[in-house]
């Protein structure tokens, strides 16, 4: 029963909360007697492993359903320009890393300025060689950021 409850969540690709986190979760497989589950907490994969099906029932009672307002929810799919998402009450605020929050709008501007790009290379193929440049150095520059996090996460 629980997993088919577990593939339910799969096909619906439903948000759940768990543990004070947005959960999705993606998928499983039957590796060598237990289950490995992959699921996107916050937006990264995480792969859980439990022995029994058992295990995966217990473990499916943590999730619970993200409630979002369907008013508010509509708005966010309409609207495209949202920088920011307000998250139910019931959800506590991480600390963004200093990192994050120097080149938040650094960050914004990159994912609107490759947005446009993608425009460009439908419109004039020629621009191809000029939008793979640019998706180098934005890549080099996300790069650094996450090194800046992964370094960041040591001290």
């Amino acid at each position: 029963m629980s997993l088919l409850k577990l593939q339910k969540l799969i096909d619906s690709s439903e948000q759940l909360v768990y543990r004070d986190q947005i959960a999705v979760i993606r998928s499983f497989e039957n590796k060598r007697g237990a289950y490995e589950i992959v699921v996107e907490l916050d937006n990264t994969p995480t792969i859980f492993r439990k022995q029994s099906e058992e295990m995966i029932s217990l473990w499916l009672e943590n999730f619970k359903p993200a409630i979002i307002d369907t008013e508010e929810y509509y708005e966010l799919k309409v609207n495209q320009q949202v920088n920011e998402v307000i998250l139910p009450a019931k959800f506590s605020p991480r600390a963004e890393p200093a990192i994050y929050t120097e080149n938040k709008q650094a960050l914004i501007n990159l994912s609107k300025a490759l947005l446009e790009d993608i425009d460009k290379v439908r419109k004039d193929p020629t621009y191809v060689a000029q939008a793979k440049q640019i998706c180098n150095s934005v890549n080099t520059i996300v790069s650094i950021t996450k090194l800046q996090l992964q370094l960041l996460t040591k001290e």
